[in-house]
């Protein structure tokens, strides 16, 4: 027998190799656009994140530098009194801050460089100075006097107040006074009465 011509299975096979050909691109391509659209979401997710966290330390070089050098260094304001009794309670303001103290101790606060408004609270019986002012910190401890003067304690119309240790004294220099005046009538009447009557 003679041999059938391979000519007619050659047609036949030929289509379904393309039909093959054909399903392999279609999926090759359908995988290719998933990927793209995963990576594509991910970039998007990455840059949202990226974005809340703020700049990394490669966008912000100064960063990492800033954090490690911490708090700016801080300097002493020494507030020194003059003419306060001792044990009296005296008091300063520096930017907002109260501190108190009683004398002869001082009173001292910390700050950084910069200029700082400053306040005495007056004390009853002196005059202070200076009163208020301003302090420039700039590379070390500030030390500002603060003067008292004491006063005396008058009334309205220029007389010595009667209270306090003015008051006592005063009281005191009437009684005896009174006391004195009162002895010498006494006397002077008894020795009236012992004048004999001249007949």
């Amino acid at each position: 027998m003679s041999e059938m011509p391979h000519g007619p299975t050659r047609a036949l096979t030929s289509p379904r190799r393309r039909a093959s050909s054909r399903t392999l691109f279609t999926s090759a391509l359908g995988v290719l656009l998933v990927a793209l659209l995963v990576g594509s979401v991910l970039v998007l997710v990455g840059t949202d994140v990226s974005s809340a966290r703020g700049p990394s330390s490669a966008q912000a070089p100064g960063t990492s530098a800033s954090l490690a050098a911490g708090p700016p260094p801080t300097f002493r304001v020494v507030f020194t009194e003059t003419g306060l009794r001792a044990a009296t309670n005296w008091s300063v303001t520096l930017n907002g801050v109260t501190e108190n103290s009683s004398a002869p101790t001082t009173i001292s606060f910390s700050e950084p460089k910069g200029v700082y408004p400053f306040s005495v609270t007056a004390v009853q019986g002196y005059t202070e100075t200076p009163r208020s002012g301003t302090i420039t910190i700039s590379s070390s401890t500030v030390t500002q006097p603060i003067t008292f003067l004491e006063v005396a304690s008058t009334t309205s119309s220029g007389l010595p107040s009667l209270t306090g240790a003015n008051g006592y004294y005063l009281l005191g220099v009437v009684c005896v006074a009174v006391a004195v005046l009162v002895g010498l009538d006494l006397v002077l009447r008894r020795r009236g009465r012992q004048r004999p009557v001249e007949s």
